[in-house]
């Protein structure tokens, strides 16, 4: 209304006032919008600016700009609203023992004598149909984990030594043709097993190949670069934190912890993966102060690829994958349902210590106040067992138990609606903080304001299904209770 009203004037009563507004400023500002406007309006500045926004990473693929900003836009609007597509064909599982991975649409299942498995191509919407292949191997395995980016799958066999001495073996193979890896320096990595553990994980993470091993009182990380094929770190030389409880891989060059000492610690470490080394712990994050001990503090991490899938466009940006914390403490009776709660981490929290680590000796002691408010959500749990969560790169799929309706949360906090039903998306920002008041968990009000939205949906399946998903796709794992006793795949993508 302004600029239309002083369009009106007089031609002599405008060069007044632009003389008096300091006319040649205002001309010279004008033509650094009149610029910037139209490099906005380029295609490559409007796609860089909706990756931005979509707290992606482009995979390097052939395809043209158009096809690229036409396809992020279309996963951005299909998440914002969960308005997916069906695939036509239903994907069918053989057989209930068998063990599942799902990573960036491609699923492996085990047969049941663990001696091979089957990798399947889920569809999507630039990738119609399922394909799948198989490989064998040799020996029985315990664990295995692939990065589809490098082409890798490591499996994990045990062996009993003549002296009775239990070993794993973990053994690098290519995930498309099953052979040796051409970037492997040696073929496997031996470890001895302690007769008391009870559990042993395997992860890859670039050139880092990662085994943990627990039991009672016992927690043990081995770290190899499996290209160069040489020991990185074995945590029996050096311990881990007392009390530690859970693990996960950060970066290549960094990992984190927890532990449940005190009121439990965030303990966050940085290593060198191309020399043997000691990792040095560059912090501690506290949790709140607590009235009560705690009983859990577990990581939920499916598994990110941390190199571009092939066949894939976009990836989730590294430094906005949130991590999931199960909380749970000892009730006050012995028979009382124990308090629980999920807190809600970024990366970029946890990246900022490796980042400024530089040469320090020992890390920072963070106190909860210092950090939970402004980076966390802290939200408790109605039910000891919380239902599904399956957290992937910024977001974070839920169903509670006996819900109708998954949620999936989405903490991109620079992601914007593009398109919000009503009754569907609800925002909650800073000005929007979780507050969990005193009571017998906690002697003072915690308050925690990390942003995010949650967008809701019915779903209808009996039995009950199973939910996890990737950068394009919601999958639905249910069972197959009448021909092949196994479990199906049914893929909604966007």
């Amino acid at each position: 209304m302004a600029a239309t009203s002083l369009r009106g004037l007089p031609p002599e009563l405008q060069f007044k006032i632009m003389v008096l507004l300091d006319a040649a400023s205002m001309l010279s500002v004008g033509l650094s919008c009149r610029t910037l406007h139209e490099l906005f309006r380029l295609p490559s500045v409007q796609y860089l600016y909706d990756l931005h926004l979509s707290v992606m990473q482009e995979n390097g693929t052939d395809t043209s700009l158009d096809q690229l900003h036409s396809r992020l836009r279309c996963l951005r609007k299909g998440w914002e609203s969960l308005d997916w597509t069906p695939a036509q064909d239903v994907v069918n599982i053989p057989g209930s023992e068998n063990v599942g991975c799902f990573v960036s649409g491609m699923f492996i299942e085990t047969n049941e004598e663990r001696t091979g498995l089957t990798v399947h191509s889920l569809p999507s919407a630039t990738q119609g149909g399922h394909s799948h292949y198989t490989a064998s191997v040799d020996f029985r395995f315990t664990s295995f984990d692939i990065d589809p980016g490098q082409d890798v799958i490591v499996f994990v066999g045990e062996s009993v030594l003549p002296n009775g001495t239990r070993r794993g073996n973990a053994h690098i193979r290519t995930l498309s043709a099953h052979m040796s890896h051409p970037d492997a320096t040696v073929e496997s990595f031996p470890f001895d097993i302690s007769p008391r553990r009870d559990y042993y994980d395997i992860k890859v993470v670039d050139d880092v190949l990662v085994v943990i091993t627990s039991g009672p009182g016992i927690y043990r990380l081995l770290l190899w670069n499996w290209q160069k094929g040489f020991l990185i770190y074995d945590s029996t030389d050096l311990g881990l934190p007392p009390k530690t409880y859970s693990f996960k891989m950060l970066g290549r060059e960094s990992f984190f912890l927890t532990t449940t000492a005190q009121f439990g610690k965030i303990h966050i470490y940085k290593f060198s993966p191309t020399a043997p080394s000691i990792p040095r712990m560059v912090a501690m994050l506290e949790l709140p102060i607590s009235n009560m001990r705690l009983s859990n503090f577990f990581i939920l991490s499916p598994k990110l690829p941390t190199n571009p899938t092939p066949g894939t466009m976009f990836a989730p940006r590294p430094d906005a994958w949130v991590h999931v914390f199960s909380v749970r403490y000892f009730p006050e009776e012995p028979k009382s349902k124990k308090p629980s709660y999920m807190l809600f981490v970024q990366s970029r929290t946890l990246l900022q210590y490796v980042h400024r680590a530089g040469d320090i000796a020992q890390g920072e002691d963070v106190p909860w106040g210092q950090w939970g408010e402004h980076e966390t959500r802290f939200i408790a749990e109605p039910q000891e067992d919380y239902g599904q969560v399956y957290p992937y790169g910024h977001r974070v799929l839920r169903k509670p138990i006996g819900s109708s309706s998954i949620d999936v949360l989405d903490f991109s906090e620079v992601n914007p609606n593009l398109a919000s039903p009503a009754g569907m998306r609800q925002r909650f920002g800073r000005d929007t903080p979780t507050l969990l008041p005193p009571n017998n968990v906690f002697p003072q009000q915690v308050i925690t304001r990390l942003p995010f939205h949650v967008t809701s949906r019915p779903v209808e399946r009996d039995p009950h299904p199973y939910y996890m998903m990737d950068e394009e796709r919601v999958v639905e794992s249910y069972e197959d209770n009448q021909e092949s006793n196994g479990t199906l795949l049914q893929v909604y993508y966007f």
